[in-house]
């Protein structure tokens, strides 16, 4: 439908600039300061998931365990989009993984 191709078209965009911040940015940044990939990468899943709770507050008003098992995950994905990262060493392999996340969120919601 009309509204499922907007919503993959978005889906892509954000996954596209967060990715590209997230582990484009920051992940690469923290390689000069951070020897350790695993705490690199928990680091920067764990700022993943801290970018969203205000949407989980404001916009979607989920209650305390809704928001427990929101970032729970959220953290889980930004942590594998950060290992795919490091092993592939290419942005779109994290993009694409982020936007199907994101896809598979809106058709199950």
């Amino acid at each position: 439908s009309e509204s499922l191709g907007g919503f993959l078209l978005l889906a892509l965009v954000t996954a596209f600039w967060e990715e590209l911040l997230f582990v484009g940015y920051i992940l690469q940044r923290l390689e000069a300061v951070i020897a350790d990939e695993w705490l690199r990468s928990s680091l920067v899943a764990g700022l993943f998931a801290f970018l969203h709770v205000p949407s989980l507050l404001f916009v979607q008003k989920v209650t305390f365990a809704q928001g427990i098992v929101y970032l729970i995950l959220l953290f889980t994905v930004g942590l594998g989009n950060s290992i795919l990262m490091l092993r592939t060493r290419n942005l779109a392999a994290p993009i694409l993984t982020h936007a199907l996340w994101g896809v598979t969120v809106y058709l199950f919601r």
